[in-house]
């Protein structure tokens, strides 16, 4: 039997974050419509993506929301996860 990943093992910015800013920057999708479309491709509520895009990154929705519009976010990303910068400075 193959089990489903549990939200928890997901990589943050892989699994939620770079696929959230896509749907927002290259598909101009509101956030709110970003946070459902990956919720449903990952299974998970709604309210785990809004997690991992705000306090999971230090930021109220509201401020993530203008880091993604003000293309800020991948310098706050970076700064959040250094070890992930190839990923970011690639994907983003």
């Amino acid at each position: 039997m193959v089990q489903k990943p549990n939200s928890r093992d997901r990589d943050h910015v892989r699994d939620y974050l770079i696929p959230v800013i896509h749907l927002m920057i290259k598909n101009n999708i509101p956030h709110t419509e970003a946070f459902k479309e990956i919720a449903a491709r990952l299974s998970v509520t709604t309210q785990t993506v809004t997690d991992r895009c705000s306090r999971g990154i230090d930021t109220t929705v509201s401020q993530f929301v203008e880091l993604v519009k003000s293309n800020r976010i991948k310098t706050h990303l970076m700064n959040k996860f250094p070890l992930r910068r190839d990923l970011l400075q690639k994907e983003l």
